[in-house]
């Protein structure tokens, strides 16, 4: 559950003895790895796409030449 800023301050003490913000801001980073890695993913399959349709076209050129 995300807790707004102005609140996590207001909170002196959580669990673990870390303050409403020390949590905001370990939650936002595990957050962030989170959206990186499937940033990242995401870029790798769109080049993996990318690199395998460039082989097709110069396969289906190169055969298509060689016919005439």
């Amino acid at each position: 559950m995300h807790i707004p800023l102005s609140a996590a301050t207001s909170i002196p003490l959580l669990a673990g003895g870390k303050s409403g913000v020390a949590i905001e801001l370990e939650q936002e980073r595990a957050h962030r790895r989170v959206a990186t890695r499937g940033v990242v993913a995401l870029f790798n399959a769109i080049t993996k796409h990318q690199q395998k349709m460039k082989k097709r076209k110069f396969l289906v050129e190169k055969n298509f030449i060689l016919l005439w």
